[in-house]
């Protein structure tokens, strides 16, 4: 954050939290909770991550933020085109595994793995070219 939006040097989350600890007579930690997500709630997630880089999530916050990411009121900003999808990935790396373990033909054993997963001998031959190399 800019040193232009500083209250005293400090932030003003670090500052609410400061005074709600002060006015309700709470536990620092407690304030610092309250505030964190109050401040998520209102799409400004900038004292939770102030909280993480400090290490200092409790339970609640933690509760709140996956209730959000529940709810869809917390997603990620996608990139551009199809996102890649983690278990097609997973999925290419053991059909690789397999075919590396083959016994016969080739074509056979491509064919087979495409029936044993649902899908085309082409995608099974795209996941055996982008398979990991072992190393040297």
């Amino acid at each position: 954050m800019s040193k232009r939006n500083k209250i005293d040097g400090h932030e003003p989350w670090e500052v609410e939290g400061a005074a709600l600890a002060e006015q309700l007579k709470l536990d620092r930690a407690t304030a610092r909770d309250i505030v964190v997500i109050r401040w998520m709630q209102r799409g400004d997630l900038r004292p939770l991550a102030a909280a993480l880089r400090e290490g200092q999530l409790d339970g609640e916050v933690v509760s709140q933020l996956l209730m959000m990411i529940d709810a869809g009121q917390l997603t990620v900003k996608r990139k551009r085109g199809v996102p890649r999808q983690p278990s097609k990935r997973i999925r290419d790396i053991f059909i690789a595994a397999l075919y590396e373990n083959r016994t016969g033909k080739s074509a056979d054993a491509i064919q087979a793995l495409a029936e044993e997963f649902g899908i085309s001998d082409e995608l099974v031959r795209r996941a055996i070219k982008r398979r990991p190399k072992p190393p040297k």
